[in-house]
């Protein structure tokens, strides 16, 4: 479960940091933003109780980035990609507009 560093912020276990990379790795986007997601939602429950009302918005909003990019990563029939190609383009364009570089496909998940 993630945790807060010595500032207070919270971070990702090194646990949790491993096995992200091992999905980013291994180019398993869907079960690395699923893996991420459950994270969230489980520290959303843990913060419910939280005065820090940004904060809980924060990791809400956060998680349903991730929730989103699960269902776009995550085709279940001929086609479903498209949507996701069309952010990793969009991603790189803006990479090469902004910064005068392109941004790989695996830099834009």
């Amino acid at each position: 479960m993630a945790t807060r560093n010595s500032q207070g912020e919270l971070v990702f276990t090194q646990g949790e940091v491993d096995q992200i990379q091992i999905f980013l790795q291994d180019e398993r986007f869907p079960e690395g933003y699923q893996f991420i997601t459950d994270i969230l939602s489980d520290l959303e429950t843990i913060l419910e109780s939280s005065t820090d009302l940004s904060e809980r918005l924060a990791v809400r909003q956060i998680r349903t980035w991730f929730e989103g990019a699960v269902q776009i990563n995550q085709a279940r029939a001929p086609g479903e990609f498209a949507f996701a190609d069309l952010i990793r383009f969009y991603t790189q364009r803006t990479g090469q507009l902004h910064f005068g570089e392109s941004v790989g496909a695996s830099g834009s998940q």
